[in-house]
């Protein structure tokens, strides 16, 4: 297993991606989600998505296919990973761009919805979560719209908490595997989407 303090480790996912040329899903991959986004986001498709901690998934390149969104950055802050996807899975509409969560290479109101997967549970095995949730929750507020969306799957519905203490707007959606389409794991796993709206203003409570 992924060992604490070594889950924000730019040089410990360097080294994985390396390893494991492939694509890889953390959780599930899109099909075990997409009967659950067709229910809670707009039918309409948005015009710029984020995918922050995007590793070698392909979530990007299946929200595109699905017209979830028109146009997909995936960013991750391992080379090795980016390089990889760029090689391999880049294509109209869907790119993979090298960049760190918590100081994002965009311009201020950028996205219509920023997706992650996981990237909360690695960053909250590490000692320095306090300040990195910090910076990333204030990183993407600044890049996503004030009527945009953040869209978050976690293994731990406890982190509700993080958010709300942030002043975002939380949409808690929990659910269990055996009710989702494409199993890929034991069906006794839960998961949970949040599905959180800006705050007016942002003031950081940690680091």
């Amino acid at each position: 297993g992924i060992q604490k303090n070594m889950s924000f480790d730019a040089s410990f996912w360097n080294k994985y991606y390396v390893i494991r040329q492939k694509p890889i899903e953390w959780y599930d991959n899109f099909e075990g989600f997409q009967e659950l986004f067709d229910h809670v986001l707009p039918k309409e498709p948005f015009d710029r998505g984020l995918h922050v901690g995007c590793g070698s998934s392909l979530w990007g390149n299946q929200l595109k296919k699905m017209g979830l969104v028109k146009t997909i950055v995936n960013v991750d802050y391992s080379e090795s990973a980016i390089d990889y996807m760029k090689a391999n899975f880049q294509e109209e509409g869907v790119s993979y761009e090298f960049g760190d969560v918590t100081a994002l290479p965009f311009e201020d109101r950028t996205f219509d919805i920023v997706f992650e997967k996981g990237l909360l549970d690695s960053i909250l095995s590490s000692d320095t979560s306090a300040t990195v949730i910090s910076k990333m929750f204030a990183e993407i507020q600044r890049v996503l719209k004030s009527s945009g969306y953040y869209l978050v799957v976690t293994a731990n519905e406890n982190n509700s908490f993080y958010f709300k203490r942030f002043g975002w707007e939380v949409n808690c959606q929990r659910f269990e595997r055996q009710q989702m389409l494409h199993l890929s794991r034991a069906a006794e796993d839960t998961y949970v989407l949040f599905i959180m709206r800006p705050p007016n203003s942002f003031e950081p409570y940690f680091g």
